[in-house]
């Protein structure tokens, strides 16, 4: 049986696992903006049709 390997110690692993945590990170920031960018687009038309709409009648 093969012992098990304690990776916590290896500098590559370590690095590898550093590096995938800081893609996650970046890629969760994009897509929050992204999402807040499009509600944000979503409510400013939304305010302007109801503004149109008041003033049409």
């Amino acid at each position: 049986m093969k012992p098990i390997l304690d990776l916590s110690k290896n500098n590559d692993y370590r690095s590898w696992v550093k590096e995938l945590k800081q893609r996650y990170l970046s890629a969760r920031l994009k897509a929050s903006i992204e999402a807040n960018r499009t509600l944000l687009e979503y409510y400013w038309r939304l305010g302007r049709d109801i503004a149109d709409k008041q003033y049409a009648n």
